[in-house]
């Protein structure tokens, strides 16, 4: 008996002596944890991509200015949501201080804005190199632990985020806060109407376009991501540290890496969020922002890409959905009576009672609760045609 190469794992049997070759234990666990990562949600529809450059581009020609204002901020922390998925799902990393790099983003946007009056994509771009160095510092304090204590850590980074951005007054005007005027973007103001040749484009629809770009771009770089073997390492590392110190994986170096790139989507998030919104306070990044991108990430399913979209669309359309079927909802009221609940109420009744529901039914998400019935269907199918 003769074995391979060192470090194949493998033990092979000379042929006159006719056994079967045979394998290490360690074979057949390195080929399961080393292959292609499984698909969630929608990942075994084709045309994923186009898809959803289409739905965004219907809603770009037809939908209506305050539809648009909505999708708009569904786009934005739908790209906070992929960073926060890639970091849930295959590292198993939660990440509660996802307002402290939205905070950074948002403010350096504003600030290098109204201070340097530099174009849009220069302040976007320092925003996620802030947000870079801020994710690498914070990095090897985070990668060394597990579970609850991770977690701890990033509530803690909410809390002192959302401090420092109250006392840094000549960085984020304090309680003030700080009012974009003018978002220069390549001779185009995004802050009113583009003037493009001879042709006047609301402000809505330009803000809509240039987010969904961006939003196209962050979803082939995240999904490019989690294919790739960096992307495997992180599911290494999130089934079991020692599984992965045998395969010669470092986790620290790993989910200090996916926390980083977590950070920089959120930083950029909250840099395309002050553009939008064309005022940044301190006080819109507290601790209730950061549950609702937990809730966005487990509602459409971790470690899903596009289950973070649609778990963004659900919770940012909801309350204007809400608002406009107000009259029309039973224990809801308009606030002239005083019964009943309020709009925001019965929304946060709702997701409260979505997310129950999807964690009963299917603690995976949506993605993997799309997933489970796609191959119902297909398994049905199939038996179907057996019979036959």
């Amino acid at each position: 008996m003769s074995t391979d190469s060192p470090g194949t794992g493998h033990l092979a049997v000379s042929p006159s002596s006719g056994q079967t070759p045979a394998t290490t234990s360690a074979t057949t666990p390195r080929a399961g944890l080393w292959a292609k990562a499984p698909s969630s949600l929608l990942g075994r529809l084709p045309g994923k991509p186009v898809v959803l450059a289409a739905i965004l581009t219907a809603i770009a020609v037809h939908g209506p200015g305050d539809l648009m204002s909505v999708a708009t901020t569904a786009v934005v922390f739908g790209i906070a949501a992929i960073g926060l998925t890639v970091l849930a799902g295959p590292a198993r990393i939660v990440n509660i201080g996802a307002s402290c790099f939205i905070g950074t983003g948002a403010f350096m946007t504003a600030y290098l804005n109204n201070v340097a009056e530099t174009n849009f994509l220069i302040s976007l771009s320092a925003a996620c190199a802030v947000c870079f160095v801020l994710g690498w510092a914070v990095a090897p304090i985070a990668a060394r632990l597990a579970g609850v204590y991770i977690a701890i850590i990033t509530v803690g980074l909410a809390f002192l985020g959302q401090h420092v951005f109250r006392i840094a007054t000549p960085w984020t005007g304090g309680t003030s806060g700080v009012l974009l005027t003018d978002v220069p973007f390549f001779g185009i103001n995004l802050a009113g109407p583009a003037r493009i040749g001879g042709l006047v484009v609301d402000r809505a629809l330009t803000y809509f376009v240039l987010c969904s770009i961006v939003l196209m771009i962050t979803v082939v770089v995240a999904t490019r991501l989690l294919r790739s073997r960096t992307g495997r390492a992180l599911h290494v590392v999130g089934s079991s540290s020692l599984t992965a110190r045998s395969f010669g994986i470092n986790p620290a170096q790993y989910r200090g890496t996916a926390l980083v790139f977590s950070a920089v989507l959120c930083g950029l998030a909250g840099g395309l969020w002050a553009g939008q919104q064309s005022f940044v306070s301190w006080e819109q990044f507290d601790l209730m922002m950061c549950v609702d991108m937990i809730a966005v990430v487990v509602l459409g399913g971790l470690g899903s890409v596009y289950g973070a979209l649609v778990g963004a669309a659900i919770l940012y359309t909801l309350p204007e959905l809400v608002e406009k079927l107000a009259p029309y909802l039973p224990l809801v009221t308009d606030g002239a009576t005083g019964a009943g609940l309020s709009p925001e109420q019965f929304t946060s009744v709702l997701y409260g009672a979505a997310l129950i529901v999807v964690m009963v039914i299917e603690p995976r998400g949506l993605a993997a609760l799309v997933t489970r019935v796609s191959d119902r269907s297909h398994h049905a199918t199939t038996r179907k045609e057996t019979v036959r």
